[in-house]
């Protein structure tokens, strides 16, 4: 198992003790103590290092969560901490293609929205050529779906109807991300929806006049793709804030104020990004370096 830093200092908040060599192979008293604490755990999982005092540490990995824990001379676990999990990607052509063509779908969303119309312009032809390229990779529904909603987008820009672009330009970047491999996700379909959400919320928010039972719509869609993804995320404080996020979606819409919309569409987009590192992230802090068994006195 690779160790970061963090892991490494957690190491000696532990136990000040100096590690020593590996020892192999592994000590049967530490080997019961182990398979005591994870069953299924055998002496070719488990790797361990010799502390001062005749204590062992055993590492070893389960549901991708790493364990560290320290085995005194008599077999006794004496401290348990998890270290960070590991959460291997598995980059994926045809998805990492399509994502790169749905993100200028956001790209121009923004410049719509901030009315940078030379950006803008410049998204919409770089959008044209992604779609080109992407279209062996989509099927014939998708692929028809996506140049209509461009044609759309073309029109109205040369309307300078920039709010019905950044509406449209939400709807492309929800058609693509709709056309992935879920299986083949580090990130959950889940968050890209919810990105999806938060920009159309976002872009309903700067319309003139608010379509309000489509603002009511786009809110249920976000809970519900929220409620799907909330009991994968281990952290309290971004479950807390997505809650928090939604309640005040719909107090928004309850009075109507065009405002807080804005500002809960803005918050989601923010805590999104902070989902995507979530999933992204190869090692995740887990409950930290405080011993949850201690030695009895």
């Amino acid at each position: 198992m690779k160790r970061t830093l963090l892991a490494t200092a957690a190491i000696a908040m532990l136990t000040p003790a100096v590690l020593m060599a590996d020892t192999k192979p592994v000590d049967p008293a530490v080997l019961n103590a182990v398979a005591g604490f994870a069953a299924d755990v055998t002496a070719t999982d488990v790797t361990t290092h010799k502390l001062s005092g005749g204590k062992t540490l055993a590492e070893f990995t389960r549901a991708n969560v790493g364990y560290q824990i320290v085995v005194d001379g008599k077999g006794k676990i004496t401290q348990v901490m998890e270290t960070q999990s590991y959460r291997p990607e598995t980059p994926d052509p045809r998805n990492e293609a399509i994502s790169n063509v749905a993100s200028l779908h956001e790209d121009l969303t923004e410049f719509a929205l901030a009315g940078d119309r030379s950006a803008a312009q410049e998204a919409i032809g770089m959008i044209a050529k992604g779609l080109t390229d992407i279209h062996p990779l989509l099927n014939a529904k998708a692929a028809e779906t996506v140049a209509a909603n461009l044609k759309v987008i073309e029109a109205a820009a040369e309307a300078q109807d920039w709010q019905t672009v950044a509406l449209r330009a939400v709807d492309g970047f929800g058609q693509l991300e709709g056309t992935l491999d879920t299986s083949k996700l580090t990130v959950p379909i889940d968050v890209s929806m919810l990105d999806y959400t938060g920009f159309k919320l976002s872009a309903l928010a700067g319309s003139k006049t608010i379509d309000w039972s489509t603002v009511s719509a786009t809110i249920d869609q976000s809970a519900k793709q929220w409620a799907a993804l909330e009991s994968q995320v281990n952290d309290k404080g971004l479950r807390d804030t997505l809650n928090s996020i939604h309640a005040g979606l719909n107090t928004a819409l309850a009075e109507k104020d065009a405002s807080q919309l804005a500002f809960g569409a803005h918050m989601e987009l923010d805590v999104v990004d902070l989902l995507e590192h979530y999933f992204v992230a190869q090692y995740k802090t887990g409950t930290g370096a405080l011993p949850i068994l201690e030695d009895s006195k």
